[in-house]
């Protein structure tokens, strides 16, 4: 709603005191009460090109959307208001039943959020539902622009770390039609040149000024609620004010709290595409998911990769031995010279020296050959005559018992076999002769 159709200032401009005839018309119309002044506010609207939509369900929190979607979430429930308000506006004072989507009055389905809103958008509008601002009990028509964005928020001094100043921050985009109310009341107030500018304030009460959606976010980082940042804009003496009704203050409870109403304190799926915590049969957080729900948690997408529906085991790839487990990929190792069989080797077939790089110290098998890693890099290489296998070189004999026995040299030390083994005969000659010279 950077920009407001002219239409709109000449309606601004027709608009009398109080007891005009105009504002009698307004006030007689269906949900406008006059006397005592309250608001029975209404569930729909029309939406040009799009059809009747559900205003606290859907207009709202897609306005949110639409014009300030990034901002820190106190800025958001800022914008909900602003935007219910001028929706008001529209329907009850310009006498509206359909509004445009477009800056012409405000953006509610856009292309930069195709999704629509989410989560802190919904609820920035259901924490505000039905609340809109007034001045002498006339709606507001509360006009907002982007606004230039202030450099340093201080949660010190908030009003005036967000007041964007300098001689030409007046001329600067939609800088100039931002107005700063704070401490002002009355006709003091500055009106916006968005909407007509009277000599008597009260010949156009609703233009109390225009809020910069930057500012908002500014005021927000520096710690200051929603409620209390419309004065810095609209004045004092604004107030911010709850529509009746079913659709307003009078509803019942939301549609959050009426999911958690009868369930025990968990996470669930809510409507598919969010999740939501129940505690105490009130919700008390809700995240929409990208992906859809399921099981109570967000889906997330499989992303595949290289090891996607591997086997368990060693592969190559672009010249890297690549360890699968469970389809995912365990590690990577760069080969220095070629990848074979999944595993890294050196021109003539031997352990690569990156073997060990992705791996912890132990012993393993590469091929034939018994490595041991430690630190990270190769301490010792071993070929194994029998294969090798479970981090073991495979050498069976025969002992004389026809047994097979598994004899493993290891890297260092270790059993050595028959072949080099003293002779059972040498040993009885050494022992005969050493019997024999003791008698």
């Amino acid at each position: 709603m950077k920009n407001i159709l002219l239409i709109s200032f000449v309606f601004l401009a027709a608009c009398g005191t109080y007891e005009s005839d105009i504002q009698k018309e307004v006030s007689e119309r269906p949900g406008y009460g006059k006397k005592f002044f309250y608001l029975e506010a209404p569930c729909e609207i029309n939406v040009e090109d799009i059809g009747t939509v559900n205003i606290e369900d859907e207009y709202i929190a897609g306005v949110i959307a639409c014009e300030n979607p990034h901002a820190p979430f106190e800025a958001l429930k800022a914008q909900a208001v602003e935007a219910r308000s001028f929706l008001y506006y529209k329907k009850f004072i310009e006498g509206k039943d359909t509004v445009k989507n477009s800056q012409a009055d405000q953006v509610f389905r856009c292309s930069h959020a195709p999704n629509g809103p989410n989560a802190d958008h919904k609820r920035a509008a259901t924490e505000t539902r039905g609340q809109y601002l007034s001045w002498k009990n006339e709606i507001v028509a509360s006009f907002f622009v982007a606004g230039s964005t202030p450099a340093n928020p201080d949660s010190n001094d908030p009003f005036n770390s967000c007041k964007v100043s300098g001689e030409d921050s007046s001329s600067v985009g939609t800088q100039k039609w931002v107005t700063y109310n704070k401490g002002k009341s009355g006709c003091d107030v500055e009106l916006t040149k968005l909407g007509l500018v009277p000599d008597d304030c009260n010949d156009n009460p609703q233009n109390r000024g225009a809020a910069s959606q930057n500012g908002h976010a500014c005021l927000a980082t520096a710690g200051v609620k929603y409620d209390d940042q419309f004065a810095m804009y609209y004045g004092e003496d604004i107030k911010l004010t709850t529509a009746t009704g079913v659709c307003g203050s009078d509803a019942p409870t939301d549609k959050y709290d009426a999911f958690c109403d009868t369930k025990p304190d968990d996470t669930y799926c809510f409507d598919n595409l969010s999740t939501i915590v129940c505690s105490e049969n009130l919700s008390e957080k809700v995240e929409e998911c990208e992906n859809g729900c399921s099981d109570a948690e967000c889906i997330v997408p499989v992303v595949e990769t290289f090891c996607t529906g591997k086997a368990n085991g060693n592969y190559c790839d672009n010249n890297q031995s690549i360890v699968c487990a469970n389809e995912v990929i365990s590690s990577t190792t760069p080969c220095s010279a070629q990848c074979t069989g999944g595993l890294c080797k050196t021109e003539d077939g031997k352990t690569d020296p990156n073997f060990c790089v992705n791996r912890p110290s132990r012993d393993y098998c590469d091929s034939d050959t018994l490595v041991s890693c430690s630190n990270r890099i190769v301490s010792a290489t071993q070929e194994c005559k029998s294969g090798c296998d479970d981090s073991k070189c495979n050498d069976l004999v025969n002992e004389d018992d026809g047994a097979l026995i598994t004899i493993s040299k290891g890297i260092v030390g270790g059993c050595s076999t028959l072949e080099d083994r003293p002779s059972f005969f040498l040993f009885f000659l050494v022992g005969c002769f050493l019997l024999r010279r003791k008698k």
